[in-house]
């Protein structure tokens, strides 16, 4: 039996000029469904999204998968104004000033 790995990660969606977090994950995840189908979702937090990766048979096909689908996400959110960014807490926006 070959062993296969995913990988999932979680972006904050920010507001370039303030440097806020944006509630905006409805729009990024319309026009993100359409490219990436299943491989992205919301999150609790309206200002943030999760991708994940396809099984991959090895660390590279991962790599790959990662650098695809964090250019396709920041892609989206430049179209709209936005940035992402990877981060376990926003350092200045206020947790409970979030939508969800």
């Amino acid at each position: 039996m070959s062993l296969t790995l995913g990988i999932e990660e979680e972006y904050q969606i920010i507001d370039p000029e303030t440097r806020q977090l944006a509630s905006s994950n409805e729009a990024l995840m319309r026009e993100g469904v359409k490219i990436l189908g299943e491989q992205i979702k919301p999150e609790f937090l309206q200002s943030q999204v999760e991708v994940g990766t396809r099984v991959c048979q090895n660390i590279q096909e991962a790599r790959s998968e990662l650098v695809r689908l964090r250019q396709t996400v920041s892609d989206l959110a430049r179209k709209q104004g936005l940035a992402m960014a990877a981060a376990s807490t926003h350092p200045i926006s206020t947790w409970s000033d979030q939508e969800i």
